[in-house]
């Protein structure tokens, strides 16, 4: 399977694995589930999904329009949730962030393995596009870097031509989830593997997203994420 490298006594009685997770197993097994699934195998023990405790409402006709514009783009999700709230996360999530060493990041990804992206949908406006870009641009990242992007980088776009996101690598601030946040689009996608790695080296940059789509992710994880 992989090498347990240490383990961690809590006091609340909770054990923390610290395993290592070889190159040739980063497509399935750097997640939660994943590893599961694998124990479940090994040890001839049933894997209870958790498919079943999410309760996801009947999806509703939007007019947001997704146009995939290049084949680097393997598959494309998403979903808009209305009249959210924008706040600190819950103490379970908190909590179960601190324990994989975490403080700030993506909860869906630790589980199932698929990184997902929110964009604020008030600014994004009723179309986004994947394609590549082809001019070469500066785009503003979250956490306030500034990358300048090749004609061969595939990006994440409005109707504009206003860069929303790197595809699989990062995203940018141009419709950035803030405290007047309504509404979110919910990006769940699954990118070319060379594309993410080239891209992200490219700019200097690594990134959880990247060391998964870099992997060769699988894009059927997109539909459970």
């Amino acid at each position: 399977l992989c090498e347990v490298e240490s383990m961690d006594k809590m006091s609340d009685g909770d054990t923390i694995f610290d395993i290592n997770i070889l190159p040739n197993r980063a497509h399935d097994l750097l997640n939660h589930q994943g590893v599961a699934q694998e124990l479940s195998a090994l040890l001839d023990i049933e894997y209870k999904s958790p498919v079943d405790m999410y309760k996801i409402p009947t999806s509703k006709p939007t007019s947001l329009e997704v146009k995939i514009e290049n084949d680097k783009c393997r598959r494309y999700m998403g979903r808009i949730v209305r009249n959210v709230k924008v706040g600190p996360s819950p103490e379970r999530v908190v909590k179960h962030l601190e324990s994989v060493g975490q403080k700030s990041t993506n909860i869906v990804m630790f589980d199932c393995g698929n990184p997902t992206h929110v964009f604020d949908a008030k600014k994004v406006g009723s179309t986004i596009r994947i394609k590549e870009k082809k001019r070469k641009k500066k785009v503003s990242l979250l956490g306030g870097e500034e990358k300048d992007l090749k004609e061969t980088d595939l990006v994440i776009t409005d109707g504009e031509d206003n860069v929303l996101a790197i595809a699989g690598v990062k995203g940018g601030t141009r419709a950035e989830v803030d405290e007047n946040t309504a509404d979110i689009i919910l990006e769940v996608a699954n990118f070319d593997p060379v594309t993410v790695r080239k891209t992200g080296r490219g700019m200097g940059l690594f990134t959880d997203a990247i060391k998964r789509f870099e992997n060769d992710l699988s894009p059927v994880r997109a539909e459970y994420a």
